[in-house]
């Protein structure tokens, strides 16, 4: 599940992420590596996106307990880090490094968690821009048909934004480049924009009829058979379906996608073995 930032978290606490420590927390250049093709179930977390306690980043807790608006957020009872758990299976991989060989998720306070949560908080840009652009996306217009009756007020249709995303997306898995997506799941007045949900693409096939994005999807460890499948609407047509299909579980449409940035950042020497 995606975990959204709660209101009024737009800059960190003094002194806790600025600029030059994140730059200092990129991983150096010859540290990148590409060995062994990705696979979820040697390179991704062997336990589920699920957590419990508070959702609030540890890095801006402290600023929404002065801010008193740690009292006003409706916490729900678990939570994801997908985005953390994404970018975070990247890092280690790029690294070279194992991932903690742990089969539940951390707890609170820990330093997996901790670098997950801050992973997550990365995953979603300065100012959080990519959680505006989740929101952006849940408004899109679901694609009608050529054929459908026409009606007024149609807006931007989100399976044709999703086909201009895929040039991009494709280019960097040729090029072996781990590519983090953003999948819409839900749409605006319908559902809330934690229920969206980022994955780590590491590859894809494509023929005649439809392509398929291989994926670290930190909802199902383990699994190395997780796709997105993308199928055009029609015969003929620019816009594409998109679904996301586990090896032992139902599948599941997925409205839109789109790439977000990834930096790939050094683990903490805590978390290295």
């Amino acid at each position: 599940m995606f975990a959204a930032p709660a209101a009024g978290q737009a800059d960190p606490a003094p002194g806790r992420d600025t600029a030059d420590h994140r730059e200092r927390a990129l991983m150096p250049a010859e540290r990148l590596t590409k060995r062994e093709p990705f696979r979820p179930s040697i390179h991704g977390f062997k336990f589920r996106n699920t957590f419990t306690g508070s959702p609030i980043p540890p890095r801006y807790r402290s600023l929404v307990s002065r801010l008193g608006l740690d009292l006003a957020i409706d916490t729900p009872a678990t939570y994801g880090l997908c985005g953390g758990m994404s970018a975070s299976a990247a890092d280690f991989y790029l690294a070279d490094l194992q991932v903690p060989a742990r089969e539940a998720p951390p707890g609170d306070g820990d330093d997996l968690f901790n670098y997950l949560s801050d992973r997550q908080v990365d995953s979603l840009g300065p100012g959080f821009m990519l959680a505006l652009k989740f929101a952006e996306w849940m408004a899109y217009d679901d694609h009608r048909p050529p054929t459908a009756p026409a009606r007024a007020g149609r807006g931007t249709d989100i399976a044709l934004e999703t086909a201009k995303e895929l040039p991009a997306i494709y280019d960097k898995l040729d090029n072996l480049d781990l590519v983090v997506l953003g999948l819409v799941y839900v749409k605006h007045g319908t559902g809330l924009l934690w229920e969206n949900h980022q994955v780590l693409a590491y590859g894809y096939d494509r023929d005649e009829t439809e392509a398929r994005i291989r994926i670290y999807d930190p909802n199902y460890p383990g699994d190395d058979g997780v796709v997105i499948a993308i199928r055009p609407f029609e015969p003929g047509s620019e816009a594409v379906r998109c679904e996301l299909i586990p090896t032992r579980r139902k599948a599941r449409p997925v409205r839109g996608l789109f790439e977000m940035p990834y930096a790939a950042r050094m683990p903490p020497e805590a978390l290295q073995r």
